[in-house]
């Protein structure tokens, strides 16, 4: 077996056809499934990838798949196209906006779907008080975690950016509780103790390391692009990619270029890193939607 050497990990927030920003329209996506499947690539469950951060080989093509948050267009659009190609994916949740719930219909479905709104219509939504409208429930979770495809992880209690809150002692104390809240929820709900974080925003200091430590928590996800995953890397500063593109060439030459580090290293001295990936895509609603047979 070829080892890999280096693991893309990628980080999605929103599947649906409504647009908006920090989505990748299920069209799209189904495309980008359908490649990774062809290509011959592996996903790996957060289980998975600890186990090649420690050390243990995985094939040469092993990829890791994201979601953050725990939007209801994960579970409505984005699960039935990685049900389709048998694709593995990992679901990072705020455990403060999952609500108990009977499980909606997906896409799979002949039935009226839920409505999707874009990324800032959903902030809108939970900033009045009802985020079981646009985030999935525990039943939905429950569902995608005995499918077997589906590893559940936490992103926190809340969207909370920590150093924006109190002074440093209070920002640590609520930081320690939230965490804690977070795993505790998690196991309650799904039976799962977390050992992987999705940090709120991306953002974290080095406190922050010690105290989510502390709760158990061993392996750190960013929202940056600048590093690559390899054996050997720091399990503190988890590197991932946003592939929200409007072409699926720029989805391949991404994962190309982060497999090999040293022309993704030349591309960023060059200053075109940013060009040829911008951070985030508006995507316009869809009327029609292309799941791919």
């Amino acid at each position: 077996m070829r080892k890999a050497k280096v693991i893309p990990v990628l980080r999605y927030t929103h599947v649906t056809p409504n647009g908006g920003e920090e989505n990748c329209p299920p069209s799209v996506f189904a495309k980008q499934m359908r490649y990774l499947k062809r290509r011959g690539f592996n996903t790996i469950s957060s289980s998975e990838f600890a186990e090649f951060l420690q050390g243990k080989a995985l094939p040469k093509k092993s990829i890791m798949i994201t979601f953050d948050h725990g939007f209801l267009d994960n579970f409505v659009y984005a699960f039935p196209i990685l049900d389709k190609f048998k694709t593995k994916a990992n679901f990072f949740v705020y455990t403060s906006f999952i609500r108990d719930g009977e499980a909606r219909t997906t896409y799979q479905s002949d039935e009226i779907l839920p409505y999707c709104p874009p990324n800032e219509k959903c902030k809108a939504i939970i900033n009045s008080g009802h985020p079981e409208i646009v985030m999935m429930n525990w039943d939905e979770l429950g569902y995608l975690r005995d499918t077997g495809l589906i590893s559940v992880e936490s992103n926190g209690h809340s969207p909370t950016r920590w150093d924006q809150q109190l002074n440093s002692e209070g920002r640590l104390a609520m930081l320690e509780k939230e965490l804690e809240l977070s795993n505790s929820i998690i196991d309650n709900k799904l039976g799962i103790n977390c050992e992987h974080l999705a940090w709120p925003h991306g953002y974290f200091e080095p406190s922050y390391l010690e105290v989510a430590k502390e709760k158990r928590f061993k392996y750190f996800y960013t929202e940056n692009a600048d590093g690559v995953n390899t054996t050997n890397l720091n399990c503190e500063t988890i590197y991932r990619i946003t592939p929200n593109y409007q072409t699926l060439s720029g989805f391949i030459l991404h994962i190309w270029l982060v497999r090999h580090p040293k022309l993704l290293n030349l591309l960023k001295k060059l200053s075109l890193y940013n060009l040829f990936f911008p951070r985030n895509v508006h995507f316009e609603p869809q009327e029609t939607i292309d799941m791919i047979d």
